[in-house]
């Protein structure tokens, strides 16, 4: 009878109140969410929501049924899927609550908002809770939106369901991580975090958000090492720890903390660094030690495990380092044992280009003096011989009988005769 007035031509506000009270039998009986949950009602409600003479709250009443109805229902989540409702939803997440509309905060804000955040918490159930990948997949290109809206924003009644969303829909899905990290989602988290944690010790709801963001964080970095490297960059964990010591926090938002501290200093060294030089691992069991033993314990346990780690990679580049040192005097030592071996200099190769032969070293005949020195002018003289007696051809000769030749030739010796001379003249002053 109520599902009856719901898609009757009666006023919107008994249809109001008709989706309402659907949504709360669906809520508190699960025969009647059973009978609720068809391809029927699902095509019916998608027809509220895009009808154009919908009222803006008939738009959010049916939205919240379908929440009901697909909230930790792997049978809604297929359903809402194969329906369309799950594109139609993603389009109004995306065109209900503008960037502007939320930093100006008008006077249709409210009446907006309840939709869009109706909107908002029922792709999140879409898409885990159970965790459906499909969905995961689907809803991966409003995550760019996401980005969008949550650049330079502070507001708790933004924050907080983006947030949601942004951890139920990259959840053990690798994918959705690593394109998260790509569009910069990250990194904009990290920034309102800082900002968050920053103004924390003056506000409280700052450090609620904060809160919030570290779980986001914390699902965007789980086994996804290139997100904890991102997290890295921006020095969170320091600021985790301040997060953690506040008092305002209790036990269970302490916990969250620890979690995501756990999953910065598994997969990135720089935050573990920081962890230590931060004094966070002395801190963490003095003062947690006893309210957190479990989750301080598996902290405490990465740490060790990840500075073994560390150190032994630290080992090996020793020895490696040490043993490239070693090879290098070997090899500078060879080759200094081969100079002491070798019996050809520069010396010698520029004897050889000039015509020159020796029996051994010059550089060794220049020390000994004795044989080899007194060769040398004989050797020069037939250097001599061998300039002034070049071959001459035809038209040399030709050349030679002219006047023009006879000067070519007195400049021609005189060009080779001083080079015999001088050189030997050189060497015997040697």
């Amino acid at each position: 009878m109520v599902h009856d007035i719901a898609r009757s031509e009666a006023p919107s506000m008994l249809k109001e109140v008709a989706l309402y009270t659907m949504e709360l039998l669906a809520k508190s009986n699960v025969l009647c969410e059973q009978s609720l949950r068809t391809h029927k009602l699902f095509d019916e409600m998608m027809l509220f929501i895009v009808d154009e003479k919908s009222s803006m709250r008939l738009q959010t009443r049916s939205v919240s049924l379908l929440l009901a109805l697909v909230s930790k229902n792997s049978v809604g989540q297929m359903l809402l899927r194969e329906t369309g409702c799950l594109s139609i939803l993603q389009k109004f997440f995306r065109e209900t609550l503008t960037k502007s509309e939320i930093d100006s905060s008008n006077e249709s804000f409210e009446e907006k908002y309840l939709l869009w955040y109706r909107v908002c918490k029922t792709l999140g159930a879409a898409v885990n809770n159970p965790q459906n990948e499909e969905n995961q997949k689907i809803c991966c290109s409003t995550l760019s939106h996401v980005q969008t809206l949550l650049e330079g924003c502070v507001k708790p009644e933004i924050i907080h369901p983006l947030c949601l969303f942004i951890g139920l829909s990259v959840a053990g899905n690798p994918p959705v991580q690593k394109f998260f990290t790509y569009l910069g989602g990250l990194d904009v988290l990290a920034d309102i975090f800082t900002k968050l944690v920053g103004d924390s010790h003056q506000n409280i709801s700052n450090t609620k958000m904060a809160v919030t963001v570290t779980i986001a964080m914390e699902a965007c970095i789980a086994n996804n090492p290139p997100g904890s490297i991102v997290l890295g960059k921006h020095h969170i964990v320091p600021k985790l720890l301040t997060l953690l010591f506040l008092e305002n926090l209790d036990s269970e938002e302490k916990t969250l903390v620890l979690i995501t501290l756990g999953c910065c200093i598994e997969s990135c060294e720089e935050s573990l660094c920081l962890l230590l030089q931060n004094n966070g691992l002395e801190l963490i069991v003095d003062s947690l030690s006893e309210s957190h033993s479990e989750i301080v314990s598996i902290v405490v346990s990465i740490v060790q495990h990840k500075c073994k780690i560390f150190a032994d990679k630290l080992l090996i580049q020793l020895l490696a380092h040490v043993l490239q040192e070693i090879s290098a005097m070997e090899n500078e030592g060879q080759a200094l044992g081969c100079l002491k071996k070798t019996k050809i200099t520069p010396f010698k190769r520029e004897y050889k280009e000039q015509g020159l032969e020796t029996d051994g070293n010059v550089g060794d005949s220049l020390l000994r003096g004795n044989d080899q020195e007194k060769d040398l002018p004989k050797q020069l003289s037939d250097l001599d011989a061998q300039l002034y007696h070049l071959p001459v051809n035809d038209e040399f000769k030709s050349q030679l009988e002219s006047p023009e030749g006879l000067e070519s030739a007195s400049c021609l010796s005189s060009k080779w005769e001083p080079i015999g001379r001088s050189t030997q003249k050189s060497l015997k002053e040697v």
